[in-house]
């Protein structure tokens, strides 16, 4: 179980990280479409955290920013 602060909410927010296998396997596949195209992969990423990792968009664009970093 993971965890962050939400300064807006006030309240610390609990999730859960499911599907690491075929999330690993959708930004093995979003790195190469971003490779192939000459392109950043970030929206590409973001999708895979929130819809198969099931990520909250706060941490989801949170580790997008922090890749890119």
């Amino acid at each position: 179980m993971e965890n962050y602060f939400d300064e807006a909410k006030g309240q610390l927010v609990e999730y859960k990280i499911c599907n690491g296998l075929l999330g690993g396997l959708g930004m093995f596949f979003a790195g190469l479409a971003a490779g192939m195209l000459g392109i950043g992969a970030g929206a590409f990423k973001v999708t895979v955290h929130e819809r198969i990792l099931k990520m909250p968009t706060k941490v989801s664009s949170t580790t997008s920013n922090f890749i890119i970093g």
